[in-house]
């Protein structure tokens, strides 16, 4: 997943910025649903790159993402078109009470323990 991360510029990859290099860990995590229908949530989207990832990733997911400023992603059209994106607080739940739960859910929020812990209790 590494490759995948690097190629959409993001830096949850191993080459690019400050190389997190979780491409390798969400590997592990997320291989045994690559191939199951998957509803996704993403709590922090900012430019899209790892939205990018999880819509080439999953053979078959449903990808929904919060940000508070949708206006800095830039997901191609046909990816943006297959995504739901919801702009507001990752703490307002009312944003995505119409799906019905989420099979897998990253948190790239505001990296706050507060923030992490209230959204942990939410979703």
């Amino acid at each position: 997943m590494n490759g995948l991360f690097e190629a959409v510029g993001s830096d949850k990859g191993a080459g690019i910025g400050d190389r997190h290099r979780y491409g390798s860990f969400y590997e592990v995590i997320l291989a045994p649903r690559k191939s199951r229908p998957t509803r996704l949530l993403e709590l922090g989207v900012s430019r899209g790159a790892s939205i990018h990832v999880w819509f080439q990733y999953f053979d078959d997911v449903e990808i929904h993402g919060i940000d508070v400023d949708l206006g800095k992603c830039r997901l191609p059209d046909d990816i943006r078109s297959a995504v739901s994106l919801y702009e507001g607080d990752v703490c307002n739940p009312m944003l995505v009470q119409h799906v019905e739960g989420f099979d897998v859910i990253i948190d790239d929020a505001d990296h706050t323990q507060h923030t992490q812990n209230q959204c942990l209790s939410l979703y």
